[in-house]
């Protein structure tokens, strides 16, 4: 992962219009890979295609294990749907 970033690879949204690697990386509960695509710019508030933030996405499937690890960042909890 850090050669990708380090590569330029974009930490945005994909052409393909799927999930960004942010997205994939929490759903897949890597939260090592996450944490540095953070660290590296990757926007924590990001929309996905169904426009839910990540805190709303782990909101709504009661997983407040994910929730709490998101508080931990600055994300933004006023962001609505």
């Amino acid at each position: 992962m850090k050669l990708l970033v380090n590569a330029g690879v974009s930490l945005k949204k994909s052409s393909l219009n799927i999930d960004d690697p942010l997205w994939i990386s929490f759903i897949n509960s890597k939260l090592e890979i996450a944490g540095l695509l953070i660290k590296s710019g990757a926007n924590i508030n990001s929309l996905n295609s169904n426009g839910q933030t990540l805190l709303h996405y782990f909101v709504s499937r009661n997983n407040y294990k994910m929730v709490k690890y998101l508080l931990g960042y600055d994300i933004n909890r006023k962001i609505k749907k």
